[in-house]
């Protein structure tokens, strides 16, 4: 297995790292480019749920194009990094084999490289999209089969679906707390976490 092979050989424990809600502030972004755009007050608080059509007041899918349009906007590509993750990504990058795994669309891809090459240089050794939740990228893997495929031990996520997924394949998991997860039951392997400096220090505890 080439996976395998290329973790023995750099003898660095894989760990895939999600980027919305972990490195990336997005849904602060989001929630500016929606006020901007239809007068309105929401904030990250606000943020119950990552159903954001619920959050919002909407009908179900009428959020799709809303987000279409901010990925193609100015607010998309200024988004700002999440306290602490710059430091503790280049500390870790050090000691493991750290890879990027999204749920963003594939028509994402080249804005998503220019801002983790912005923000954490040369920290990641590869990126993946998994978008599930976009039928048109025809692409049906989960975070746990891009995990095992490419022998990632531990991931980082803010998504208690992703985390619980990943968990029941016997993958580690670290869970970032955030408003929309908070309410979530998590896998009883599944670890809770207030910021990135309890990441760091349980990971540099290992």
């Amino acid at each position: 297995n080439g996976g395998e092979m290329k973790e023995r050989l750099n003898g660095k424990q894989g760990i895939a790292v999600d980027i919305d809600g972990v490195l990336a502030g997005l849904f602060g972004s989001l929630f500016k480019y929606y006020n901007s755009r239809f007068g309105t007050k929401f904030t990250e608080d606000d943020m119950y749920t990552l159903e954001l059509w619920k959050v919002w007041g909407l009908s179900e899918g009428d959020e799709k194009q809303i987000i279409k349009d901010f990925c193609k906007s100015n607010f998309f590509r200024d988004i700002p990094v999440i306290i602490g993750s710059q430091e503790a990504i280049h500390t870790l990058s050090k000691k493991y084999n750290l890879a990027a795994v999204t749920a963003r669309p594939n028509s994402t891809y080249n804005e998503t490289c220019l801002w983790l090459n912005e923000h954490y240089p040369w920290a990641f050794s590869d990126i993946h999209f998994v978008s599930h939740h976009f039928p048109e990228n025809g692409n049906k893997k989960n975070k746990s089969d891009v995990c095992l495929e490419h022998t990632y031990g531990i991931i980082i996520d803010d998504y208690h679906g992703h985390i619980n997924e990943c968990a029941e394949k016997g993958i580690q998991t670290i869970l970032l707390n955030q408003p929309w997860n908070k309410r979530e039951k998590l896998h009883s392997g599944a670890l809770r976490v207030r910021n990135w400096e309890d990441i760091l220090q349980y990971l540099n505890g290992k």
